[in-house]
């Protein structure tokens, strides 16, 4: 979940990251630095098959469309593209999509207002299912440095390494020190 993404950070994670697809439980309109709604970045919820591991569930911001995300509905199957190197940053391939057919149905199943009550619903009722760690914080703070919910990213990002074992356990207790002293946690 790659905050301010330029169109060239996000054409870089396509390239080089690990194409896979994530299962959308919500996703909501964003809001531009200004605070005034936008699709170009989304919020939401999404289940990503990590090649060769066990789902994970990540929460956050993620790179909208304006033409394609009113559209998407809990359930629908987005083409994503993984961090090369961890498996809590993604970027929604918005091009993939539409060129696999799933923009055109579901442009052909629902007008965005009834995408917006099937997420709106979601949201409310959205939790993680056993088996697919959430490496975000459930709070459904902003996750901008201006909010809080990017100290739990970082922290959820950090575990995920000492998972994966890129990490070392003091690295991590370090890091979380850090973390807390630079915020005043």
């Amino acid at each position: 979940m790659w905050r301010n993404r330029t169109p060239m950070m996000k054409k870089r994670a396509l390239k080089h990251g690990r194409p896979t697809s994530a299962t959308v439980r919500f996703l909501l309109i964003g809001s531009d630095s200004d605070g005034d709604p936008t699709w170009n970045e989304v919020k939401g919820e999404i289940e990503v098959e990590v090649p060769g591991g066990p789902p994970v569930v990540l929460r956050g911001l993620f790179n909208g469309d304006k033409k394609r995300a009113p559209f998407v509905t809990p359930g629908t199957r987005l083409p994503v593209a993984l961090h090369a190197d961890t498996d809590d940053k993604v970027v929604i391939d918005w091009g993939r999509w539409d060129a696999e057919g799933g923009f055109a149905a579901a442009k052909g199943t629902g007008a965005p207002d009834q995408a917006a009550a099937a997420n709106a619903q979601a949201y409310g009722s959205t939790a993680a299912p056993q088996g697919a760690p959430t490496t975000v914080s459930a709070a459904d703070g902003p996750t901008t440095s201006a909010g809080g919910g990017w100290q739990e990213q970082s922290i959820a990002g950090w575990r995920a390494a000492v998972a994966a074992g890129r990490m070392t356990e003091a690295e991590f207790d370090q890091a979380v020190a850090d973390l807390r002293r630079a915020t005043g946690a």
